[in-house]
């Protein structure tokens, strides 16, 4: 069975969440996140919650709440807030995708809330790609070469992560 009826079959199944972390497509980036630090792995997901930013910006949605909890993600990363500040507005995006009549809108919501929970864990790390991929899937049934492309395009961003210095004041809890 090949990757494209296994998404069919998920479907079929009425299951929200087309893509798993046992995946073979995820992989290599499931690996490479493994191996990253905590602080790499914060600045992957920003990078991917910019690209995704850009996707939302298209459609009507809270934009104040989307960029209010991304600053506030920056400054809790950095050390100048506490998660208190910027828990609310993870949860409220959260809530925001459950209340959408879009299932693709729900997906990159959730995937933004995830990429702002990398902060708080590197557990949630790989939440962004799995929701991600699962809202392109919606937006264009069958197309293998996308979801081949944006995982490349995420290691990709990994790399520039990893190559990016780590300049600046960072939160104690946040390590590497």
């Amino acid at each position: 069975m090949n990757y494209i009826d296994i998404i069919e079959q998920r479907q079929q199944k009425k299951r929200k969440i087309l893509v798993e972390q046992t995946d073979a497509l995820l992989e290599p980036l499931k690996t490479a996140l493994e191996q990253a630090s905590h602080k790499v792995q914060v600045l992957f997901a920003f990078m991917c919650i910019e690209s995704l930013k850009e996707v939302l910006d298209e459609v009507q949605t809270d934009h104040g709440l989307l960029k209010r909890a991304l600053e506030n993600g920056r400054r809790w990363a950095h050390g100048e807030v506490k998660m208190t500040l910027v828990k609310p507005d993870i949860l409220a995006i959260h809530q925001l995708a459950k209340e959408t009549t879009s299932p693709i809108l729900t997906a990159y919501l959730h995937a933004y809330g995830q990429g702002l929970s990398v902060i708080h864990t590197p557990k949630h790390a790989l939440g962004l790609p799995i929701y991600e991929l699962t809202g392109l899937i919606l937006q264009q049934p069958n197309n293998l070469s996308l979801l081949e492309e944006k995982v490349r395009t995420y290691l990709h961003l990994l790399n520039e992560a990893k190559a990016q210095p780590h300049k600046g004041t960072w939160a104690k809890f946040i390590q590497g």
